[in-house]
């Protein structure tokens, strides 16, 4: 198992737009193979970063989400919702002891 961290920063002005935007790929993303889990995060010091962590079985299994996710947002600019592209780090869960 692994968990993906992605960073966005969104514009003020849009900030709706995107945080339906977020949720509804949360909703999409459960029915997805390999999906663990996921928790959506807005940081207290600053309102318009929202961070969002998942968890996944297999590599295999976000690259197949990643592909659906594409497809749903095609056509779709939802590029103006972000102040900065939106990060992703991959971290490998290690097994507590």
């Amino acid at each position: 198992m692994f968990v993906v961290i992605v960073d966005h920063e969104v514009v003020p002005e849009r900030l709706q737009e995107a945080e339906t935007t977020i949720m509804e790929n949360g909703r999409r993303m459960r029915t997805s193979p390999g999906f663990v889990s996921r928790q959506t995060l807005r940081s207290r010091g600053n309102p318009l970063k929202i961070t969002t962590v998942t968890c996944w079985q297999r590599e295999e299994d976000r690259e197949a989400w990643s592909q659906t996710l594409k497809r749903l947002l095609a056509g779709r600019d939802i590029s103006s919702f972000w102040s900065k592209t939106p990060e992703a780090e991959v971290f490998d869960i290690i097994p507590e002891l």
